[in-house]
């Protein structure tokens, strides 16, 4: 009776995964998670004794932040109590519904209660990294190693994602990084795919504009600075014109861009009006994108077979659903091809090495230090001819290989 209904359940997902188009997805998937079984398994190893000190540290400026906090709130003060944040706001004459981020934020660039905003936001990020990374990484110790869990369908983007610990989450310049190091003799190898969603972007769309960047190896960021300030931009400009290009990837607007640099709104939209002279092709493919979501004529679907739907749109969400949607087909996109490249790395590397770590459009690799150099070749030559074979030679995805003794010192 088993045997009969698995095969009758058999019959009935073949058929529905065919007649939906979505066999192709469903291999991909389950090779995915075939590979990313053994990443799960192996495990990174942990540097026991930076940990002892991070904790410590941690500990000791979490301990003079809420010194400095009580100093200006009062003995007994608790920062991570959001009715004595509150009741301190309300005793200085502001009454705020949430102690969140984002009220936060706005107090400090209203100006209000700065010094003591400042710290409490900051208190807040280094208690957040204690907990989630020094002392959520002991708890989840296993003979010296954290063994996290992958998640193929964690995330409404269509990204790879990761939990106990979320590896993907580590902030990138933080001290963080460098908890997680290669067994002794061995390097980290990372190779990493340079911008690759706007390449999507662009091949998705077929841009012209930026196929001819990419071709022709020059910087996207500076050219796009260029065109706003001239070419006597400085590093600051070019600051703002990069956060205009990858504002592409989620529909930011431009009074979001003026909060950020502090600039009036009609600049900011100049900037994107700039940009986005010099890109008809991609504006077209993005109101493609958003024609297709407000008409729910059909799901938004990547060259992956990944499907993306929004069951309710209203006044109230239809600005986020749009931004969802334009970050769908990128992210997902690209989280993809990454994993593509994952799937045809572990064969490869036979005993030469292994993989530790995907985190959206890297992968960390293990390797003895006297392999580091072959393997890092062959990590390059694979992630580059995957994007090529899976998805895609319109544009060309350079792949950064980056090598070091920690995760954190990768160079």
């Amino acid at each position: 009776y088993d045997v009969v209904c698995t095969w009758n359940l058999y019959e009935y997902y073949r058929d529905r995964l065919e007649t939906e188009a979505l066999r192709g997805l469903h291999d991909f998937l389950v090779l995915a998670s075939n590979e990313l079984m053994h990443l799960e398994m192996g495990g990174i190893k942990v540097d026991i004794d930076y940990l002892n000190y991070l904790t410590d540290h941690y500990l000791d400026d979490l301990d003079v932040l809420e010194d400095k906090l009580q100093e200006i709130a009062g003995r007994g003060f608790n920062p991570r109590s959001p009715k004595q944040v509150k009741e301190y706001f309300e005793s200085v004459g502001i009454r705020v519904a949430s102690t969140n981020e984002d009220t936060l934020k706005a107090l400090l660039e209203a100006g209000n209660e700065e010094k003591f905003v400042s710290l409490l936001l900051e208190q807040r990020k280094e208690h957040k990294l204690y907990g989630t990374y020094v002392k959520g990484i002991r708890s989840r110790l296993y003979q010296g190693r954290v063994h996290p869990t992958f998640l193929l369908h964690g995330t409404v983007s269509g990204r790879l994602a990761c939990r106990n610990p979320n590896m993907q989450n580590v902030p990138r310049e933080s001290k963080i990084r460098k908890l997680f190091v290669p067994d002794d003799g061995n390097v980290f190898i990372q190779g990493d795919y340079s911008q690759a969603e706007l390449r999507v972007m662009a091949t998705l769309s077929k841009d012209v504009w930026l196929k001819e960047i990419f071709d022709d190896g020059r910087d996207l960021h500076s050219e796009v600075a260029e065109r706003f300030f001239g070419p006597g931009f400085t590093k600051e400009e070019r600051i703002r014109a990069k956060a205009v290009v990858f504002g592409l990837a989620y529909g930011r607007e431009a009074y979001s861009l003026a909060q950020e640099f502090k600039i009036p709104v009609p600049e900011a939209q100049r900037y994107l009006e700039t940009f986005f002279d010099a890109i008809p092709e991609l504006v077209q493919w993005r109101r493609n994108i958003q024609d297709t979501v407000l008409s729910q004529a059909t799901d938004l679907i990547t060259p992956f077979g990944r499907h993306r739907r929004f069951w309710l749109i209203t006044d109230e969400n239809r600005k986020d659903v749009l931004k969802e949607a334009l970050s769908f087909m990128p992210q997902s996109t690209a989280s993809d091809i990454c994993l593509s490249a994952l799937t045809r790395l572990r064969s490869q590397l036979g005993d030469r090495g292994n993989v530790r770590l995907p985190v959206h459009d890297s992968i960390l690799v293990e390797c003895a230090k006297e392999d580091e150099a072959d393997v890092a070749r062959l990590l390059k030559e694979t992630m580059e001819q995957t994007a090529r074979d899976v998805f895609t030679d319109y544009v060309e995805f350079p792949v950064d290989v980056a090598i070091g003794d920690s995760w954190g010192s990768l160079e």
